[in-house]
Order: structure tokens, then C-alpha cells, then sequence
């Protein structure tokens, strides 16, 4: 992005610049990209992976019940021992880090989706994606979806 946006600012003194898939209009206020546009597209690459949305809407019925299990310290013993985790959740940012770790990973794994198996960030199978959305085949669609797909 600084290449490109150099060549953009100074076009006398720089001849060209190679921003391979660089977001150089695409940040926190920029004119035409909404903020969302980056989940948006991470969310189309899972929900393209089941015929009904399942994959993605399961994903993002879980990550609703982060928010859900924030406010329900009785319920922090067990989501620690679902996620094996090392540690305790005893406070909100705890599961505010974990949240964004488990984020973090689905969008390596759309940024990744190879039809060959990589390891340059992670090690991961061959198409990720699927690979994730196998734990969803026999999990019916959630409940409420237009609540799901609300941007």
C-alpha cells in the first residue's frame, strides 16, 4: 500500500509501484469501503461452502454467543473447558481475546482456501474452509437467520 500510495502522491518522482492486493482505498473512514466490507467478503467464502448458509450461519450463531456468555460469569468454568483453554476465563476481555483469535483464524482460513495444503501461517489442510465446515453437515440452520445476516 505505501508503494502505490507514493507512486499516488508523488508521481514526478516515482515511475511506478507494485501494490499486489493492497487495500489502498480500504481502511477505517475511507470514502466508498464500508468498515464491514472485509467480514462481508470472509462470510461469502463460507456461506458459498454449504448450499444453505449453514457453514456460515453456525459460525456466526457462535460468535453470537460470545457476547451472550459475557454476561454470564456462571457460564465462563464451562466455555473454558470447551476451548481447553489454560488458563480460566475470569474476565470479560478474556473471551473479548478469544473471540478475536477464533476470528482471526476463520479469516486466515478464507485468506488460505488452496485447493493445497500450506503452512506458511499456520498448518492447514487443503481448502480450509471446507475443511471447517465439515463440523456443520449435520447441524441444521439456525433458528433466526435474518437476525444472522443483518449487517
Amino acid at each position: 500500500m505505501l508503494a502505490a500510495w507514493m507512486r499516488m502522491k508523488f508521481p514526478h518522482a516515482i515511475q511506478g509501484a507494485l501494490a499486489a492486493s493492497a487495500p489502498i482505498f480500504y481502511f477505517k473512514g475511507a470514502d466508498g469501503a464500508p468498515e464491514t466490507k472485509y467480514f462481508e467478503v470472509i462470510t461469502k467464502v463460507f456461506a458459498e461452502t454449504t448450499p444453505d448458509w449453514r457453514c456460515a450461519d453456525g459460525i456466526q450463531e457462535a460468535f453470537l454467543d460470545f457476547n451472550a456468555i459475557k454476561n454470564n460469569t456462571a457460564l465462563w468454568d464451562e466455555f473454558s473447558k470447551t476451548f481447553n483453554l489454560c488458563s480460566p476465563i475470569d474476565q470479560v476481555s478474556d473471551i473479548d481475546d478469544l473471540y478475536q483469535h477464533i476470528s482471526n483464524g476463520f479469516a486466515y482460513m478464507a485468506m488460505t482456501d488452496y485447493p493445497e495444503a500450506a503452512d506458511f501461517l499456520n498448518p492447514m489442510p487443503a481448502w480450509p474452509v471446507n475443511a471447517s465446515c465439515e463440523f456443520f453437515k449435520d447441524i441444521g440452520p439456525p433458528d433466526d437467520k435474518e437476525e444472522l445476516r443483518d449487517p
